[in-house]
């Protein structure tokens, strides 16, 4: 066309798969702005479908006008059955709205929904959904209700629970609660240990229009940038987003409320699910390939014959991530996913899900107390999945996280206290780290076992005091997550696995990564280089041009310049700045600049989604690791009889049989017990006496009576007294127990003669 002639508009026909409301306000503020307009496309939304026709209107539409556009926006879980059904060459997918499907069962109080894949419940859903909640819940009976009677039908109690969407029927039900109670609501994958859903608002359009040479395809990949540019702009501002869905939401519709105050809160809980789709700091709504495929296969097996086996087609390069880009996001999803797995396991070994511990002393860590997490949560973090969000990321898989708060002002013996109470009763400690100066860190971090220490506190020196065999530490078990993270990212993307010989610099020393991975990278062979906050620029530049792995841990924005990186290189970002509107990272932040290297990873979506995942994974396999709790003694277990009793005794001197006044309301004393006194020279040598018997005691399930003697300067005395509660008498388990007692003082009075 002519010079000053605007190209004609392209006519783009939207089919959405609900009503106009929050979960598109980027659709919705991207209309607002004219952020179509500008691209030259003229979007019109067309009038509500039944639930799973999406595709069958847009094929319609496409052939009532060939020369438009034709998208719609569908679940990943209800495409999957349709192309079961009606082949995989009509219609492609090309980009998400949302990175995870937002569909929950919720209940009203008293009804019991944790469980409800085990349970006979009544659930309503949706048309296109009932057959996959029947097959997550194959306890209850799924009925079929309309989307429009559903929530009063729940409401009114015909039914016990019902399907929603999180970020907007979940809002509705809660206000019309109010205080009789809160709503309950599970997620549709936490029903299972397997499920994988996919994505939701999937954007798709007919083959036709992305073939080779169609300008439907230009115009197609048009109207992603306006899509997720309105999203972009949802998440900075959702209050602007939210005005815009209200100039646009159908009134009298009871799944969502008319208010500003509703609609805002659905707006921030949609812009969570979208950012799940990030791929870089510039792209929103990208699909992943190798996770599309994985729910496809999941979706095939669960809601179809298969006789697509490969599932619906995405056009994974009309809308991609940049192909220099190493995504943390993706993995991070794989390893939330094996921890799971784990967790579930855990469950079935110990009859309790596992549990973390994370402790923080004042507001400086960088965690869920830090004066910026909030915001960061909002713009960048995904709630569910964000280091600043643990509970709710670890609530997601099967863990518990107790998060403990203690002032500033705490002392390094109440620290050191609290710490020695909760490895009482969780699978894995996370200490924040900084600790105010103080608190004797040292101190603190030694009450962690190291079965305990998750967050890979103790990895670094356990490695170094265990002689030098580096090779091991290829093994990153409980090693420092965000230093674990930076090798795992390494081997998903290739580059992991040729480190021998290869010239490796990290820009940063600091105890929780820079340190640390300098160890790992040495371990497989790679010439490592430390620079610290005493280099100077000059020097710092001669070392990042040698360097074939650079990673720059530091918090310093734009401390690595774009020609101090020499061609070819990897870069790996770890130090981040929050401004208060955008992360910084340490590299130039615009791959622009970084176009010679071979492979970046940088903020946001880089290492960042993987260091909680690593952290629950590792605290996942700890719960998996540790030997079951056995089965103590019970009502029924036998008593011992007299002639066993006085074999036993006449066997094992000095343990001998007496009378004792066990104070405890459920025993009549005095009863007879099995006892001992152990003799030691101090009094630190009894306290470790009896540290190790409790220690041996929990691990079998029983427990002595303990009371300990101080004689000044004639030493310490335990006594130790053995009974079955359970039977009020003497078990086996006493004498057992009696025997590991022995032994533990025979070990150590050995260990002394050495």
């Amino acid at each position: 066309m002519a010079q000053g002639h605007p190209a004609p508009m392209v006519t783009v026909q939207l089919q959405l798969d609900y009503y106009m409301s929050a979960q598109f306000a980027g659709v919705a503020l991207a209309c607002e702005l004219g952020l179509y307009e500008d691209r030259g496309l003229a979007v019109s939304v067309l009038p509500d479908c039944p639930p799973g026709e999406e595709p069958q209107h847009v094929l319609k539409a496409q052939a009532d006008d060939a020369a438009s556009l034709c998208v719609g926006s569908i679940e990943q879980n209800v495409l999957v059955p349709y192309v079961s059904a009606h082949g995989t060459d009509h219609v492609v997918a090309c980009g998400a709205m949302f990175g995870r499907s937002p569909l929950c069962i919720a209940a009203l109080p008293g009804v019991s929904i944790e469980t409800a894949g085990k349970t006979t419940l009544v659930i309503g859903a949706h048309e296109d959904t009932v057959q996959l909640l029947q097959h997550l819940a194959p306890a209850a009976k799924v009925v079929c209700v309309p989307r429009e009677d559903k929530l009063k039908m729940l409401k009114d109690r015909k039914i016990d629970a019902v399907q929603i969407y999180d970020c907007t029927e979940s809002i509705t039900l809660s206000e019309a609660l109010g205080e009789e109670g809160a709503l309950q609501a599970v997620p549709f994958e936490e029903l299972s240990r397997s499920a994988e859903l996919g994505y939701a608002q999937v954007l798709f359009t007919t083959a036709a229009s992305l073939a080779p040479g169609d300008p439907r395809r230009d115009a197609m990949h048009r109207f992603m940038q306006a899509t997720f540019e309105g999203w972009r702009r949802a998440i900075a501002d959702p209050e602007a987003a939210a005005a815009a869905v209200l100039a646009r939401q159908p009134a009298q519709i009871d799944h969502f409320l008319s208010t500003r105050e509703f609609v805002l809160e659905s707006v921030r809980r949609s812009c969570a699910y979208v950012k799940r789709t990030s791929a870089g700091a510039d792209r929103l709504g990208v699909i992943d390939p190798q996770a599309w495929a994985s729910a496809n296969a999941w979706l095939g097996g669960a809601l179809t014959a298969a006789t697509h086996p490969t599932g619906p087609l995405l056009d994974s390069t009309l809308w991609a991530a940049d192909s220099l880009l190493m995504l943390g996001t993706p993995l991070a999803s794989k390893l939330l996913r094996e921890a799971k797995r784990a967790a579930a396991e855990a469950l079935d070994r110990h009859c309790r899900r596992p549990t973390l511990c994370v402790v923080t002393v004042g507001e400086e860590p960088l965690g869920a107390t830090h004066d910026d997490a909030r915001r960061r949560l909002e713009l960048i973090g995904v709630p569910g999945a964000s280091w600043f969000d643990k509970s709710a990321s670890a609530r997601a898989i099967g863990i518990e996280v107790e998060e403990l708060h203690v002032p500033t002002s705490t002392s390094t013996a109440q620290l050191c206290s609290l710490l020695r109470d909760v490895c009482e009763r969780v699978d894995g400690v996370q200490l924040m780290w900084p600790l105010p100066r103080h608190i004797d860190a040292a101190e603190c971090y030694a009450e962690i076992p190291l079965a305990l220490d998750v967050d890979g506190a103790h990895w670094l020196a356990q490695r170094v005091a265990g002689g030098g065999e580096r090779a091991a530490t290829r093994e990153l078990t409980n090693a420092p997550v965000t230093a674990a993270a930076v090798l795992r990212l390494l081997d998903e993307h290739g580059e992991g696995e040729t480190l021998a010989g290869k010239r490796v610099l990290i820009v940063g020393r600091s105890r929780l990564c820079g340190a640390p991975l300098a160890f790992m990278f040495g371990a497989r062979g790679a010439l490592v280089t430390a620079a610290h906050s005493q280099a100077t620029s000059a020097q710092l530049r001669e070392a990042c041009l040698q360097a074939d792995i650079l990673v720059a841990c530091v918090g310093k924005p734009g401390l690595i310049q774009a020609d101090w990186i020499s061609p070819g290189a990897v870069v790996v970002n770890v130090g981040t700045t929050f401004d208060g509107e955008r992360l910084l990272p340490d590299i130039p932040s615009e791959l622009g600049e970084l176009r010679h290297c071979k492979r970046v990873a940088s903020c946001p979506n880089g290492v960042g989604p993987l260091s909680v995942a690593v952290l629950l994974e590792q605290t996942a396999q700890s719960a998996l690791g540790r030997a079951p709790k056995p089965i103590g003694a019970e009502p029924t277990t036998p008593a011992l009889s007299e002639a066993a009793l006085g074999a036993w005794v006449a066997a094992h001197a000095p343990w001998e049989l007496r009378s004792s006044s066990l104070l405890n309301p459920c025993v009549d004393s005095p009863v007879r017990v099995l006892s001992r006194s152990f003799h030691f020279a101090s009094y630190p040598s009894a306290v470790r006496f009896v540290a190790e018997v409790s220690s041996a005691s929990e691990a079998a399930n029983h427990h002595p009576n303990l009371s300990v003697v101080h004689s000044c300067s004639r030493g310490v005395d335990v006594l130790v007294e053995l009974f079955t509660y359970a039977t009020k008498g003497l078990t086996a388990f006493d004498t057992a127990a009696a025997e590991a007692i022995a032994a533990l003082c025979e070990a150590r009075s050995a260990a002394a003669a050495h």
